[in-house]
C-alpha cells in the first residue's frame, strides 16, 4: 500500500483540493421519527461577559433537500459578488449572550422565551476541516482526501523555491487570486470528511488524527509521524452508525470523552475512548429527533458542565447539562427561539457552528 493512493472503499476519488467545503444541508431531517426533542426550558436573567459566537447557514439545496447546490457552482462570482462556492450554504455570525449560570438569557420583552442574538453579520466564506498537528505540520481534509502539508516558518511553501511554479488559479478568482500551490507531505483517500480533531502523543508517531467522515458513517483514527506522513491504515474505527458532523474532545481526570453530533439521527453521541482509541459504540446518547439536524458543538468552558448544540432542522440552540460519568441527557435543559425580523417573521437561516468567545 503505497500512501496518497490508498483508498478504503468504494465512492473515494484522488482530485487534489486543500480548501473544499464540507457543508450539511439544513431544514428537514427526513426519515420516520416518532420522537419530538423539545426546548429546554430554563433562562437567565443575569448576563455573564461570555458569549456563544455562532455560524448561521442559509440553504441553498432547493424545496428537495438533496444538497444539489442551487445556483450551482461557476467560474466566477455571480452578480452579487462574494466567495460563495455553491456547495450547499452561505453563511453569517451571530452572537448570543450567555447567562451567568451558563443558560440562555431570558428577553425581557418577551418573559419565558430566549433573547435575540447580539449581533448578526453576513459572510460568503465557506469552511473545511483544518487541525493543527504540530507547530510543522496541518491536516486539511475536504470531499475527497486528507491532506498533511509541512509548514516553514510559518508559512506553506510552493513546491520549489524558484518561481517557476504556474500560478494557478482558483475556481472565483476575485476571491482566491492568482497563487502559488504547495503539494502535500502525504495524503489519503476519503468520502466527504466533515470534522478532524488531532491527539498529539509524546512518542512516536507523534499523534492519533481523529476524522469523521460522512460517506462511511464512522469515526476513524489514523497514526501520523514525525515525517508529516498519515499511515494508511486506521488505528481505530466506530461501527458504521450516523453522519457525524461535529466532533469534541473532552479529557477528564478518570477517562477521555468524544462527543460527536449525528446529524441523520438527530441526537449527539459520546464516546469514551480507550488507551486514546476509539470505541466500536457510543455509551450515551441524546434523545432521537431526525428533523433537529445537530452540527456545531462547544462546551461552556474548561468544566465542561454544558453542552451547547446547533440544531441546524429547527433553527434553535440546545444546551445540554453533561451529567456525572460524561453523558448527556434525553432532552436539553436550555434553549433559544429561531431567528425572526423586527417584525416576527422567521428569517430563513439555522445554525450550523459554535463556539464560546469572550464579550466585547
Amino acid at each position: 500500500m503505497i500512501i496518497g493512493t490508498w483508498r478504503r472503499g468504494a465512492g473515494r476519488y484522488a482530485a487534489l483540493a486543500l480548501l473544499v467545503t464540507v457543508a450539511a444541508c439544513g431544514g428537514s431531517g427526513g426519515g420516520q421519527h416518532t420522537f419530538d426533542l423539545p426546548a429546554g426550558t430554563e433562562l437567565d436573567t443575569t448576563a455573564s461577559d461570555r458569549v456563544l459566537l455562532v455560524v448561521e447557514s442559509k440553504n441553498q439545496c432547493g424545496d428537495s433537500r438533496s444538497c444539489v447546490a442551487t445556483p450551482q457552482p461557476v467560474a466566477t462570482p455571480g452578480a452579487g459578488g462574494g466567495c460563495d462556492l455553491g456547495n450547499g450554504n452561505s453563511r453569517g455570525l451571530a452572537l448570543y449572550r450567555l447567562g451567568t449560570n451558563g443558560l440562555f438569557l431570558e428577553d425581557p420583552a418577551h418573559p419565558g422565551s430566549a433573547a435575540p442574538p447580539d449581533e448578526t453579520g453576513s459572510t460568503h466564506s465557506e469552511y473545511t476541516a483544518l487541525s493543527l498537528l504540530s507547530r510543522d505540520f496541518v491536516a486539511a481534509s475536504g470531499r475527497e482526501r486528507i491532506e498533511i502539508f509541512r509548514r516553514v516558518d510559518g508559512l506553506f511553501p510552493p513546491p520549489t523555491p524558484l518561481p517557476s511554479a504556474t500560478p494557478t488559479i482558483g475556481p472565483t478568482p476575485s476571491c482566491f487570486g492568482g497563487q502559488l500551490v504547495t503539494v502535500p507531505v502525504s495524503f489519503l483517500g476519503a468520502s466527504i470528511v466533515t470534522d478532524t480533531f488531532f491527539s498529539p502523543s509524546s512518542t512516536t508517531p507523534i499523534g492519533e488524527l481523529f476524522v469523521s467522515e460522512e460517506v462511511s458513517r464512522r469515526l476513524f483514527t489514523f497514526n501520523i509521524d514525525a515525517a508529516g506522513t498519515i499511515n494508511g491504515k486506521e488505528t481505530s474505527s466506530t461501527k458504521r452508525d450516523g453522519f457525524y458532523q461535529s466532533l469534541l474532545r473532552r479529557d477528564r481526570i478518570a477517562d477521555s470523552l468524544l462527543y460527536a453530533s449525528v446529524f441523520q439521527e438527530g441526537r449527539v453521541a459520546v464516546f469514551r475512548l480507550e488507551n486514546g482509541l476509539l470505541p466500536e459504540f457510543a455509551f450515551s446518547k441524546t434523545g432521537k429527533d431526525p428533523k433537529t439536524t445537530p452540527v456545531g458543538i462547544a462546551f461552556d468552558g474548561p468544566t465542561g458542565t454544558i453542552l451547547y448544540v446547533a440544531e441546524s432542522g429547527v433553527g434553535r440552540l440546545d444546551g445540554f447539562r453533561v451529567q456525572a460519568d460524561g453523558g448527556l441527557p434525553e432532552v436539553p435543559d436550555t434553549s433559544t427561539v429561531p431567528v425572526t425580523t423586527a417584525d416576527g417573521r422567521r428569517i430563513d437561516s439555522f445554525p450550523s457552528d459554535i463556539a464560546i468567545i469572550p464579550a466585547p
